[in-house]
């Protein structure tokens, strides 16, 4: 198992963001605000809520440790989202011999993925990455199989494209308050995986 850690905060913000962004998050004006929401969801379905579940997700050593109940440590390989971004090619180059892949493999990292955006027209964006149901059944009616994936792929990724524009990462309010929420679980996370974020 590759797993891939960023720091819980920031991925926090990031996340909430991008669910404002795309119209998923329409109870909750500020990350902070979101925080009450989602903890009293966490006996819910967390598929259904997994995208605005914003904090349960970054609660690291929590996940390994269930992981771990199926994998040895010496089988899952744990990446700093830091070290991926600052020293890409040694962390490939060591996950790459933790996968058995030749190691001499290059990739070109040089290209920067999902740049912090904002949109030009929520109401499109809304309707492009809508989870309503209804939508969707009007696309199955009336696209074909074939037809749905090249407007997945090819004309809804470039509307997409088209309508954002791209932004420092937003501030995030209440940092202290943020990581204090964090604080056990990155120090068990420093403790039995020897991971410090």
């Amino acid at each position: 198992i590759v797993v891939c850690l960023r720091d819980p905060v920031t991925r926090a913000n990031s996340a909430f963001h991008y669910a404002v962004k795309n119209g998923w998050e329409t109870e909750c004006q500020s990350l902070l605000e979101a925080k009450g929401r989602i903890l009293d969801l966490d006996s819910m379905d967390t598929l259904r809520y997994h995208d605005l579940n914003y904090f349960e997700n970054g609660l690291y050593a929590k996940h390994l440790d269930r992981w771990s109940k199926h994998f040895t440590k010496e089988n899952i390989f744990i990446i700093k989202d830091d070290d991926l971004r600052n020293k890409s090619s040694d962390v490939l180059r060591d996950m790459y011999e933790f996968l058995g892949i030749d190691s001499s493999f290059e990739v070109d990292t040089s290209v920067e993925y999902n740049k912090a955006s904002v949109v030009k027209s929520q109401s499109l964006q809304n309707f492009l990455k809508s989870k309503n149901s209804l939508v969707k059944k009007v696309f199955a009616i009336l696209f074909s199989s074939r037809v749905k994936i090249w407007l997945r792929g090819r004309l809804v990724a470039k509307v997409e494209e088209l309508n954002k524009v791209n932004v420092v990462n937003p501030e995030i309010e209440n940092q202290n308050l943020l990581e204090e929420y964090f604080k056990s679980d990155l120090a068990q996370l420093e403790d039995v995986y020897k991971v410090k974020l």
